[in-house]
């Protein structure tokens, strides 16, 4: 049977389609997303939404280890919260809302693995959220307020500093995981800086301390004694930046700008 041009456009059309449907980064802007709809298995409603570009050209929009699923933030027209879009390789698609928080800006996302999604934004400029989302289940697992969040090794912990009201002999921050156990608190008068780093064998924990009375700022470096509490080693008058533990005797500062210092402990 011949072909007339007719045909041969639309089939040209329908397959340059699907092949954007399948990944990320098209223009969603006026598009209807259908999603499920809990209350009648049997009914839909359509969502106006947008991409959420916080910096330029950048949507964060990812796909599983296995590539099997693509998640995107997004924002859900006339509100001022965030989505996560979840798409599978059949083009079923659904939007997970992040709850009514406002996200001045969404610092990154990231794959744990094929099912577990997280999405890390501020809520104000001192102060940052940390969803992770089951992507199975189509829904939000954890939630947790703090700075410096850091996976394990086998990312099945999560470390982060948890910031607390100045109030009169309290401490300002304090180092714990995701089931809350308290590792470290500053003393009242020092704060915990947003930067964290855990060593592979989690024995090993970096982080920055701000003396607020004497208006200095030091690297402290931790062990972890047997009753899982952070015990200081040393401290050193190091430049701000990432911190990265080389092995037991080094660690690796990048401050902004590029430069790279390393530091014995």
């Amino acid at each position: 049977m011949k072909l007339s041009k007719r045909h041969i456009t639309i089939g040209v059309f329908m397959a340059i389609s699907f092949a954007l449907l399948a990944g990320c980064g098209y223009d969603r802007s006026n598009s209807a997303v259908v999603t499920e709809n809990k209350a009648n298995d049997n009914a839909y409603e359509t969502t106006d939404w947008e991409p959420q570009n916080n910096d330029v050209g950048q949507n964060y929009c990812s796909r599983s280890p296995n590539g099997e699923v693509s998640a995107e933030v997004v924002r859900e027209n006339g509100y001022l919260f965030d989505s996560v879009l979840i798409k599978r390789q059949d083009r079923f698609e659904e939007l997970i809302a992040l709850e009514d928080i406002f996200y001045t800006n969404i610092e990154n996302t990231e794959w744990l693995d094929n099912t577990r999604y997280a999405v890390r934004g501020h809520v104000n400029p001192s102060l940052e959220v940390y969803i992770l989302i089951d992507t199975q289940k189509r829904e939000i697992i954890s939630k947790y307020y703090g700075i410096g969040f850091v996976w394990n090794k086998n990312k099945d912990r999560l470390y982060y500093i948890e910031v607390s009201p100045n109030y009169p002999g309290q401490a300002l921050s304090k180092i714990i995981n995701n089931e809350g156990h308290v590792y470290f608190e500053a003393q009242p008068g020092e704060l915990i800086l947003d930067q964290l780093a855990v060593f592979d064998d989690e024995q090993i924990f970096t982080f920055y301390i701000d003396d607020l009375q004497d208006e200095s700022r030091k690297l402290i470096v931790t062990n972890m004694d047997r009753n899982k509490k952070l015990q200081k080693k040393t401290t050193i008058d190091a430049q701000f930046g990432d911190i990265e533990i080389i092995n037991n005797k080094t660690i690796k500062i990048t401050p902004p700008g590029g430069a790279v210092y390393y530091y014995e402990i």
